[in-house]
């Protein structure tokens, strides 16, 4: 079964351009919440994820509309895994059913490890020569381009 999680801020934000973007995918059962994404005791949230079964699919429009850290995100999406659940995320083209999908998390996993090294990654490549140990500004460039492509 395709299910949907739209989310929206505030109760006077519109949710309608998130469900009809779930709708045109086929999703079968949408979940709606109107709170801000930190507060974890998000209701619908909470039905969705004791709804889901094995071999469903669920679909949002963006990461940020499922949870606000990429800790949070891995989280989410590894309670999926447990389940047998797959994960869409429409914006960033993101399908754990997918090789491409998985690896993409993979590489989001290891940019979100720790807040401090995504802190020095914003800083320069100084720094991260001291997180990878290496003394190759051209490295630390590349990772920090990398990172900032997926990120911003």
């Amino acid at each position: 079964m395709l299910i949907g999680y739209a989310r929206v801020s505030t109760e006077e934000q519109n949710e309608s351009r998130q469900v009809e973007a779930l709708r045109q995918k086929g999703v079968e059962k949408i979940f709606v919440d109107k709170q801000t994404g930190a507060n974890t005791n998000r209701p619908e949230f909470k039905q969705m994820m004791e709804f889901v079964r094995e071999g469903d699919t669920v679909i949002t429009e963006s990461f940020s509309r499922i949870s606000r850290s990429t800790r949070d995100l891995l989280k989410i999406v590894d309670t999926f895994k447990s389940k047998r659940v797959e994960f869409i995320s429409m914006k960033e083209n993101v399908d754990t059913s997918t090789p491409q999908g998985k690896f993409m998390l993979t590489i989001f996993a290891a940019l979100g490890e720790s807040d401090i090294n995504i802190r020095m990654i914003n800083q320069g490549p100084d720094e991260l020569n001291i997180i990878f140990g290496v003394d190759n500004k051209d490295f630390a460039e590349a990772i920090r381009v990398l990172y900032n492509s997926f990120v911003k």
